[in-house]
């Protein structure tokens, strides 16, 4: 599934979004984001030992994704396909 941001009215507005402006639901953007870690953990369970981080983003920004930039980023993160 993977980790969803959701941004609000006064975000948007922030980053210079409008109700004409918005992306397209299905559209890839970048984000870039500068974020200071805020919590590390490790809870062990019966299933094993799960680990945590938590960020607060501090700074971010958006922009419409180009094509390459796409394909690049998601054979750095899914080398093997595993996205499918």
């Amino acid at each position: 599934m993977g980790l969803r941001i959701t941004l609000d009215n006064e975000s948007l507005q922030r980053l210079g979004l409008n109700a004409k402006s918005l992306p397209a639901v299905g559209d890839s953007v970048s984000v870039m984001a500068m974020a200071n870690v805020c919590s590390v953990s490790t809870r062990t369970t019966d299933h094993g030992e799960d680990n945590y981080v938590e960020l607060q983003i501090t700074d971010i920004g958006l922009a419409p994704q180009k094509r390459d930039d796409a394909k690049e980023l998601k054979d750095a993160f899914y080398p093997d396909g595993e996205d499918d």
